[in-house]
């Protein structure tokens, strides 16, 4: 089988498509297509197809990850069922995933650490937090790393703050609007001692 033609391609002239006995076989990326010395009249195995081909599939999932990866930080879970629901093959999918990891645009820990911090910004308490990471696939391992390095006393004030603005007409001793106060902030990951020690500190000021 012989290379018939190299065209760059009219939607991304970095790309060149690859004719083999007259018909289009496959894509691959300029520069990629100049270091595997892909030509015309260059002969070709099936073999050499079936790599070539891989290589292609690989190129095309590794643009499409930093095209996500350009707009906003993503953990690497996340971005491995972006690509598995793109259709892109599994075995594809992790060698994308351990590159980009490996040249650092893929840094979870790096996530969780900044993912915390908006976290925080919310007033949400630590089980609430765990969830959320979860959700986003990072580790236990990295979950609880992050975790650890919040102090409760960081929450209390936050906390009294949206209680005198949610609640500071109302009675807080009081059960209805104690039992109201205690269901919005365990709604958002706060244990009940956390919540019952603000209650007080505010009825006691």
């Amino acid at each position: 089988m012989k290379v018939t033609d190299v065209s760059p391609q009219k939607n991304n002239s970095l790309r060149v498509s690859v004719f083999v006995d007259g018909e289009y076989s496959f894509s691959l990326d300029a520069a990629e297509a100049v270091l595997k010395g892909i030509k015309i009249g260059k002969e070709l195995s099936s073999k050499d197809i079936k790599n070539l081909l891989m290589d292609c599939e690989f190129s095309k999932a590794r643009d499409y990850a930093l095209g996500i990866l350009s707009h906003k930080a993503i953990t690497s879970h996340l971005l491995e069922q972006k690509l598995l629901e793109k259709g892109y093959a599994e075995i594809i999918v992790l060698e994308v995933i351990n590159e980009l990891t490996d040249l650092g645009y893929i840094d979870d820990f790096s996530y969780a650490t900044m993912f915390l911090e908006y976290c925080i910004e919310k007033v949400w308490g630590k089980k609430k937090i765990r969830f959320e990471m979860k959700n986003k696939g990072l580790s236990d391992e990295i979950i609880e790393e992050v975790i650890e390095t919040i102090d409760d006393d960081m929450f209390f004030e936050p906390m009294k703050e949206i209680i005198n603005s949610k609640y500071g007409r109302d009675d807080l001793t009081d059960i209805k609007t104690k039992n109201k106060i205690t269901r919005y902030f365990a709604s958002r990951g706060f244990d009940f001692s956390q919540i019952n020690f603000v209650i007080k500190e505010i009825s006691d000021e």
